[in-house]
């Protein structure tokens, strides 16, 4: 995370704190840690690359990919900037392949929130560093 903490510290400290009003709404959960700045910065290319690059995912599944970046980003799996995008591809490709078996096999008689919640967990749970 070297790389990352040292891109952000020679990142002006206004533009840090503009991504945090912008984002602080879906933020207001996550207060009064070391890693915040670190976690805004990660958070703010994320968003903006599957905005941008993934355009065919549903709004629901944009969501549920941001949700696996913050757990891998607190598991310590963003080291730098294109472990960002790395693991948001591996995970919409894991969405992409895996999901329907996903559903399936384990998750047929749950909410659509529960059983989206255990496909990323799950996903988020095995993974190894």
């Amino acid at each position: 995370m070297t790389d990352l903490i040292n891109k952000v510290n020679n990142t002006d400290i206004n533009f840090i704190q503009e991504l945090y009003n912008k984002y602080q709404p879906i933020l207001g959960t996550i207060k009064n840690i070391p890693q915040l700045p670190y976690f805004i910065y990660t958070f703010d290319i994320g968003f903006n690359y599957i905005k941008e690059k993934h355009l065919d995912l549903s709004s629901d599944w944009k969501t549920w990919s941001m949700v696996c970046l913050k757990q891998l980003f607190f598991k310590g799996f963003i080291k730098n900037e294109s472990d960002i995008i790395i693991e948001i591809d591996k995970f919409i490709d894991h969405y992409k392949n895996d999901y329907d078996a996903f559903i399936h096999d384990t998750a047929m008689f749950t909410s659509e929130y529960y059983r989206d919640y255990a496909f990323v967990f799950e996903y988020t749970f095995k993974r190894k560093g």
